[in-house]
């Protein structure tokens, strides 16, 4: 199954996230959080003491990836996809995710499904990085013509469209209740134990 997070009034990505699919039966679009009208003060409620003081100091640099919108996609990952992905095998993505076909048709066969839930961690099917990503060099996994490798570097990022198994998706919301962080800061949840590893998919499956 594929869970999308989108918010209910994004009506054109979500006609555009439908169309990589030929049944419905395949994806289930989930309304995301909606933070846009929130205060700083409504986005500190969910946030842990240490979050709440480096949002403040952000805001004074003039940065804002941690702004209430921010907060309101970490609780919609943590909430309404996590959650999810603690019961079943699961796909979870953010609504601007356009999917290879061939991975649709890879993640439909369970034997495909085990081989990522065996790596256990994270993997993610698409990443943005601050600067070169090191992984090691043979994979840990293959899905049809993707293969699973083991990052290695601290500079990966994205929580556009994502496989935690049902261990790493329990660990990510127990570091997350609070909130400590943003929904893509894969680094820093396996620093506080969320999960054993991190991985990326190349040639990744998923373009914006």
């Amino acid at each position: 199954m594929f869970f999308c997070a989108s918010l209910p009034d994004s009506t054109a990505r979500r006609i555009a996230f439908e169309r990589n699919f030929f049944s419905r039966d395949s994806f289930k679009i989930i309304d995301a959080v909606d933070g846009r009208s929130w205060t700083e003060e409504d986005a500190d409620r969910f946030c842990a003491h240490e979050l709440t003081q480096l949002r403040a100091s952000l805001r004074r640099q003039g940065k804002k990836w941690a702004s209430p919108a921010a907060i309101a996609c970490a609780l919609t990952h943590r909430d309404l996809l996590l959650r999810r992905a603690e019961a079943i095998d699961a796909i979870l993505c953010e609504d601007d995710a356009t999917f290879h076909p061939d991975f649709i048709e890879a993640w439909s066969r369970q034997s495909n499904r085990q081989v990522l839930r065996e790596i256990e961690g994270v993997t993610l099917l698409y990443h943005l990085s601050r600067g070169p990503v090191v992984v090691e060099k043979a994979p840990v996994a293959k899905i049809g013509p993707f293969k699973a490798y083991r990052v290695k570097s601290n500079n990966v990022l994205s929580a556009v469209a994502y496989y935690a198994s049902p261990d790493a998706a329990a660990g990510i919301r127990r570091v997350q209740t609070p909130l400590v962080t943003s929904s893509d800061n894969w680094h820093q949840f396996k620093q506080l134990g969320a999960f054993k590893d991190l991985y990326i998919m190349h040639p990744a499956p998923v373009t914006l």
